[in-house]
């Protein structure tokens, strides 16, 4: 073997070990949150609050006294067990909005740990591009969180941008993994090994580009479907709402069918 096959071949050896080091993530998906969790963080909370357990005491003895029906006792009753509503609707607005951050910060970290394989294994270009990927879920995260109850909409488009980030998450691991075929493709196969392994490159990337896309425009319209406004333009939001979600769920539907043929097409090492 001469100098140059030598080197051709350790060159390879070093590609494939540092693409292996990648390792394939799982994004894991917030919503929804099991019930049990729920509660035991709703009285994690409580029993750390003297305040929340006594005005949880005090509603439960009023609605069991309204029954007597007695004037001022009556109305008492009344705004005691409100009170007693308000601070049950705060806790479970608490302890949800805790778990979902928790898993967010777990999945961030899952991420950051691809993107630091990418970079040892100097695919510089894809940490940059999953490093977007990462502020932009952050972002919509973010805005999704900021205020009032996460209610089914508002879950809905987390789970949906959930398994989009998880399906871009396969796809640059996949490209990251083709690095070590192009050296070879170049020393040694046919024209169109390259020309097929060009394609299937250009595709991925169109992809990870087209799902990107997808979360920018959620990202800068966010904010204001959020928001309430007056009935007509609450009707043209909710429309433009769902419009999104429409779009993101047959984007993830999508790169999930595209991930199953290129599975099928990529050559084995």
């Amino acid at each position: 073997m001469n100098e140059l096959a030598r080197f051709r071949e350790a060159r390879l050896v070093e590609l494939r070990s540092r693409s292996q080091s990648i390792n394939a993530i799982r994004i894991e998906p917030t919503f929804p949150i099991d019930d049990r969790r729920i509660r035991e963080r709703y009285s994690s909370h409580l029993k750390k609050s003297l305040r929340s357990m006594g005005w949880m005491f005090l509603g439960s003895l009023a609605r069991w006294m309204k029954q007597f029906n007695v004037g001022q006792l009556k109305r008492f009753c009344e705004w005691s067990i409100d009170r007693r509503d308000q601070v049950h609707q705060s806790l479970m607005i608490l302890s949800i909005r805790q778990l979902a951050s928790e898993s967010n910060a777990r999945q961030d970290a899952s991420i950051s740990q691809m993107m630091n394989e990418l970079l040892e294994a100097s695919q510089t270009q894809y940490a940059i591009s999953l490093g977007k990927f990462l502020l932009l879920k952050q972002t919509i995260e973010r805005e999704l969180h900021s205020d009032g109850p996460i209610d089914e909409r508002r879950q809905y488009l987390e789970r949906q941008i959930d398994a989009l980030c998880h399906e871009v998450c396969r796809e640059i691991h996949l490209l990251a993994h083709d690095s070590e075929m192009l050296s070879r493709i170049l020393t040694g196969e046919p024209p169109e090994v390259l020309e097929n392994f060009s394609k299937k490159q250009e595709r991925g990337h169109m992809r990870i580009l087209h799902a990107y896309q997808t979360l920018s425009e959620i990202a800068s319209k966010l904010s204001s479907l959020l928001k309430p406004g007056t009935v007509l333009e609450e009707i043209e939001e909710t429309r433009e709402f769902d419009r999104l979600l429409e779009v993101l769920k047959a984007e993830t539907r999508v790169a999930q069918i595209v991930d199953e043929r290129v599975r099928s097409e990529l050559p084995s090492n």
